[in-house]
């Protein structure tokens, strides 16, 4: 099996330095927060009024349509079938289907613009790469013990300060099933 990076990818530059701490965040955050993009997305629906998109800003919806169990398509409409809210529901009129892969939504969706607080956390990340390089963080020779670090320091459990966490859990899609 193919190793996951090269071995030249070992030497962080800024440009991917700044590559893996967007991923980082927008890992955390479980979907791309910025920029905005135009995307074709099929969810699943669990039979509810309620459809939750995996974006927390909506910008437009294109089309939404709903995919039977035999692959039949029907497109519903804006206001008689559905509507959506900015923050990633759709609601429907009566109940979406209950199977997986049973809606497939066009939308545009992320910020236009860069929220700076987002942009804060990206460059601290960031800056910190090459310090969150795997390290020895105790060592024994003999009797004596030296520690280097805290291993159970909140930027080495999540890759993130608390204040960090703060900020990216305003844009952050919170867990599902």
């Amino acid at each position: 099996m193919e190793p996951i990076i090269s071995p030249g990818e070992l030497t962080l530059t800024a440009d991917s330095q700044v590559a893996y701490a967007s991923g980082r965040v927008r890992d955390y955050c479980h979907w791309h927060v910025y920029p905005a993009v135009d995307d074709t997305i099929t969810v699943d629906a669990e039979g509810g009024s309620l459809l939750l998109l995996p974006s927390l800003k909506v910008n437009s919806v294109t089309s939404v349509v709903e995919v039977g169990a035999d692959g039949t398509e029907t497109t519903l409409v804006f206001r008689d079938d559905y509507s959506w809210s900015p923050k990633g529901i759709l609601a429907r009129v009566g109940r979406w289907p209950c199977r997986f892969q049973s809606v497939r939504v066009e939308m545009n969706h992320g910020y236009d613009e860069l929220p700076d607080a987002l942009a804060e956390v990206v460059v601290s990340v960031a800056k910190r790469m090459p310090a969150q390089q795997a390290t020895v963080t105790q060592r024994m020779v003999g009797s004596e013990q030296v520690m280097y670090g805290s291993p159970l320091s909140p930027i080495a459990a999540t890759g993130f300060t608390a204040a960090e966490q703060m900020v990216l859990d305003g844009y952050r899609i919170k867990a599902r099933p």
